[in-house]
């Protein structure tokens, strides 16, 4: 008996011994008859019979896929913009129960496993089946290795897309197969989590609808202490603007528009409404002349300078000269004595002195014991109550209010004695008319005219040597103010008065019916939500696609060269295997390498021969 190596892995261990085959043809043609006409006729084998001729396995497998991905479609729809959910799902009881928790990507995997599974059925079976129909037209035996590996995984479709140059039907598969590989990064693309904003808790900040100044009636004159630091604050701490007290759990909070009572301040330059009155006086001055000096009078001109509430600034000094005056007297003032709603004014007169003014030119440069103004400007401002409407928000626990718009109108109520009342519209508010909750009534208001009166009376004295002295604290601290910061400065108190108004103990206990105390808004926090990118579907939709065009391209090529329908059964090879001539070309093959250079160029066509179809060499 002849020896060979066994696979050609190295040499043989031990001496392996052949055995005769002995072909029967008559023997093969009664188990062919046998074969052919003694089919079982159970209903199974009829129904499997069916499936297998019209593809309904590879055509549900195309369907299991096209329902998955259309249930990852509707799935996300459901939940596209909304908060991430979660199932928690109980299993087991008792101290052996456990929670298992499911996210979105959970389904997403759930489903994108189930297309994968559902694509390559019919994938797998159209390519098996073209390679029958491959070896129907003579090709190498090689070829039958490539589209076996091509089957199992993307390497062999690689493979099979090199061998085949990517000219032919099978392609498509092979291109599929190694696609699919990007079928889960695409399906988990599709959804994204930002966070967004949900709001969890509600929100406070202060709004008020009155203010009496205490909780007690009857004491217009009596302002609390803690307006009195409120209003100190604004003057003197103007730089560091005051924030409103609010209450928001998570330090991201909005609030709709809210209305409440305020404080408003406004400023104007006066300077053009200074009244002038001019007149003579003497004044001394040392002369220059050749024999030296001599001491004179000399006659001067001077103009005097006054606002229509009698604050006046005098055209000429003789000792220290004042450079800024100020009044908070608010009767005759220029824009605000007709005001019901002002509480308090301040006017404002600054001015620079000069020893040798231009209308003293001919005393020639002599020693001057006065001096006259040479520059001079006027200032008003005001405050005022008001009603204010804020947008309100708060983000990582910092506060803005924007001021959209202000309401001034108001009017005297006997019903409601040392008040003034506002009553706008429900449209500018965006309240209703229910009960008093468009009535905003302002009390106090002789307290803070006769506070502000004091504050900001005063004056601020300067001799020619820069020796300064004052009566009033205000005067001090306005004395190098330009009119952008009086704007400034009276918009702090304005803000810092508003917000101890909204903050004000008395305000819910002098609330009437309807008025409101607080506003109420909503605390957000951030969460996770659910964003589909849907361009990311166009990926698996067209491996889908893909798959449908090889299944019927495999349908309709197997029908027209009337290609048995063996599909991916393994079964194929032993019912039609190398003719007998072929089987001897390769007999004395030494292992995997040598059988792989052989089938190279050994040329085979599967072809029907006397004994059924099997691989015969090509034929030409």
């Amino acid at each position: 008996m002849s020896v060979y190596p066994s696979d050609g892995f190295d040499k043989p261990k031990r001496e392996v011994s052949t055995i005769a085959i002995e072909e029967n043809p008559e023997v093969d043609s009664d188990f062919q008859s046998t074969t052919t006409h003694d089919k079982p006729s159970a209903l199974s084998v009829r129904v499997l019979g069916v499936v297998e001729k019209f593809w309904l396995f590879e055509f549900f497998g195309f369907v299991l896929a096209l329902g998955s991905l259309l249930a990852v479609v509707a799935f996300l729809r459901v939940y596209d913009g909304r908060e991430s959910p979660e199932w928690k799902l109980p299993v087991g009881a008792g101290k052996y129960k456990k929670t298992f928790v499911l996210n979105i990507n959970a389904i997403i995997s759930i489903f994108t496993t189930t297309f994968t599974s559902g694509l390559l059925i019919p994938v797998a079976a159209s390519m098996s089946q073209l390679k029958w129909v491959w070896f129907q037209q003579g090709h190498p035996l090689s070829h039958y290795q490539a589209f076996e590996s091509a089957t199992n995984g993307p390497l062999g479709s690689v493979i099979l897309l090199w061998t085949l140059k990517g000219r032919r039907l099978a392609c498509i598969g092979a291109v599929i197969i190694v696609a699919a590989l990007g079928i889960g990064f695409s399906i988990q693309s599709l959804v994204i989590y930002p966070l967004l904003p949900v709001g969890v808790e509600s929100a406070n900040i202060g709004t008020t609808n009155t203010y009496y100044g205490t909780g007690n009636e009857g004491l217009p004159y009596e302002m609390p202490a803690d307006m009195l630091g409120a209003t100190l604050r604004g003057i003197f701490q103007s730089d560091d603007i005051s924030k409103m007290k609010f209450n928001c759990p998570s330090g991201n909070c909005t609030w709709p528009e809210l209305t409440t009572l305020g404080v408003c301040s406004q400023c104007f330059n006066v300077t053009d409404s200074l009244e002038e009155s001019c007149g003579k006086t003497d004044i001394e001055y040392i002369a220059p002349n050749g024999d030296g000096n001599s001491n004179s009078t000399a006659s001067v001109p001077y103009c005097n300078y006054t606002l229509p509430n009698g604050l006046q600034l005098h055209g000429i000094s003789n000792d220290m000269v004042i450079a800024i005056q100020n009044s908070g007297n608010w009767n005759n003032s220029i824009h605000f004595s007709d005001s019901n709603n002002t509480i308090g004014v301040l006017s404002s007169i600054k001015s620079t002195w000069t020893s040798l003014p231009a209308q003293w030119d001919f005393l020639n440069s002599g020693m001057v014991f006065a001096t006259a103004p040479d520059a001079w400007t006027a200032t008003e401002c005001a405050l005022s109550y008001c009603v204010q409407k804020y947008n309100t928000s708060v983000e990582r626990g910092a506060l803005t209010e924007k001021l959209l718009d202000t309401y001034f109108d108001s009017y005297i109520d006997a019903d409601r004695p040392d008040t003034i009342v506002f009553h706008p519209t429900p449209s500018w508010t965006n309240t209703s008319e229910e009960g008093n909750s468009n009535i905003y009534v302002a009390g106090a208001i002789a307290g803070f005219r006769e506070f502000f009166n004091k504050q900001f009376t005063g004056q601020q004295n300067k001799s020619q040597y820069s020796i300064t002295s004052g009566n009033s604290d205000f005067a001090i601290i306005s004395n190098d103010m330009e009119f952008s910061n009086f704007t400034d400065l009276f918009a702090s108190i304005a803000k810092s008065v508003t917000d101890n108004m909204r903050s004000s103990p008395y305000a819910e206990s002098r609330a009437e019916e309807g008025m409101t105390w607080t506003s109420t808004g909503v605390s957000f926090q951030d969460r996770p939500h659910v964003q589909v990118r849907w361009a990311w579907i166009a990926f698996p939709s067209t491996l889908l696609g893909l798959a449908l065009i090889l299944l019927l391209g495999t349908i309709v090529t197997s029908a027209r060269e009337k290609t048995l329908l063996w599909k991916g059964n393994s079964l194929a090879a032993f019912a039609h295997p190398l003719a007998g001539n072929v089987r001897d070309k390769i007999s004395g093959i030494s292992g995997p390498r040598d059988m792989a250079l052989k089938a190279e160029k050994l040329q085979v066509q599967w072809l029907k021969t006397d004994r059924g179809f099997r691989l015969v060499p090509k034929q030409d």
